[in-house]
């Protein structure tokens, strides 16, 4: 997990680190920073508090101080509200994770709070339901409070059906090597999305031994003012997929064999308050690094409160290789794309080939 606030607070520690020498005087009131990002189509959902504090010593030295980071005491939960009427009550539970980067805070363990669905019974990206934050920090010390609507109507609109197979080449007769595959969507009432392909391949070193093996592909990312209108028309190029196809694998002299197993497509439609906390977050080019302070949470008792409580929906359409579904034998690619990956210029010398069945006559058939 990383949470692009901790970039937000850094900078401002590293500029109030330049003079040591500032005192303190009278008791400083802390505050709470507060990240979360709900998404309907994961299961865990975490919401990550810490507390920023004002010290006579070295902010620095206070920063990797593990209990300066956190709050003696924070109660909280996330309401679900469905046209005003609750509907469900989630609390969140503390835990500890272990992959916090090294940098200016306390690492490599972190406190963030969370809270679990099911998958028959996930969060509701639904017109009318609302999502209501409510933290207690100290026992009543202050509260802060926030909510959001999930993002919906987001929709992958290529390749729809189960026999739809990704097309990155052209027959060997076509003069035209490769060819694009269109790839269009709707990032519904987000204000930000991020289309990408996610390709999973195999890599075999004996008949029963393999790593999986995964990348990310980016193929396009846009905002509400960018586009007209809320469609997503784009394409992913197919000499590309080959080349990156090839700058993935790995350099083990022991791999025996390659396999392609599925390509999903994948799209994320962030929230407007996402966007405008990206955009008026991100580092700044003027000399007079003036930033402004964006967030759409409270805090009572005269306390700040810095971050945010939104919401993105992520989607994914699976392309399986070598599947059966219902007595049909699925391919995330087709003939002329499989040919190519197996013998082509590109990635013909990396051993890549198929065992699916119905490529049992083809020179890059393997079992």
């Amino acid at each position: 997990m990383k949470f692009s606030f901790i970039a937000l607070i850094a900078i401002v520690l590293t500029l109030t680190a330049c003079n040591d020498d500032i005192k303190i005087t009278g008791s400083a009131k802390p505050s709470a920073v507060v990240y979360a990002v709900l998404d309907p189509n994961e299961s865990t959902h975490f919401v990550k508090v810490n507390r920023a504090f004002v010290t006579s010593d070295n902010n620095l030295t206070t920063a990797a101080i593990a209990d300066s980071n956190y709050f003696e005491s924070v109660v909280g939960t996330v309401k679900e509200y469905q046209n005003g009427v609750l509907k469900r009550t989630f609390n969140l539970i503390d835990t500890l994770i272990e992959n916090k980067e090294s940098g200016v805070f306390y690492y490599p363990y972190q406190k963030v709070y969370m809270f679990k669905t099911t998958e028959a019974d996930p969060l509701k990206a639904q017109s009318g339901y609302e999502y209501r934050l409510e933290l207690n920090i100290n026992n009543g010390e202050f509260y802060v409070n926030g909510a959001t609507e999930l993002v919906r109507d987001v929709e992958i609109t290529s390749l729809a059906n189960n026999v739809a197979k990704f097309a990155f080449a052209n027959p060997i007769t076509n003069n035209e090597r490769y060819r694009s595959q269109p790839l269009t969507g709707n990032y519904g009432t987000g204000s930000m999305f991020d289309m990408r392909l996610r390709v999973f391949f195999a890599e075999f070193t004996s008949a029963s031994d393999s790593v999986i093996r995964s990348f990310d592909w980016i193929i396009k990312t846009g905002n509400f003012s960018d586009l007209a209108s809320k469609k997503i028309n784009t394409s992913a190029n197919g000499q590309t997929f080959y080349e990156l196809m090839k700058s993935n694998v790995s350099n083990d002299p022991n791999v025996i064999k390659r396999n392609l197993l599925g390509i999903d497509i994948v799209l994320t439609s962030g929230s407007e308050v996402l966007y405008n906390y990206i955009s008026l977050t991100k580092p700044s080019s003027s000399i007079a690094q003036n930033k402004i302070t964006y967030t759409n949470l409270t805090a009572t008792n005269d306390r700040n409160v810095l971050g945010i409580f939104t919401s993105r929906t992520t989607i994914i359409r699976s392309k399986k290789e070598n599947v059966n579904v219902n007595g049909y034998q699925m391919t995330a690619i087709d003939l002329n794309s499989m040919r190519e990956l197996c013998l082509g210029s590109i990635t013909g010398l990396l051993s890549f080939c198929t065992p699916d069945v119905q490529y049992q006559s083809q020179q890059f058939f393997c079992n």
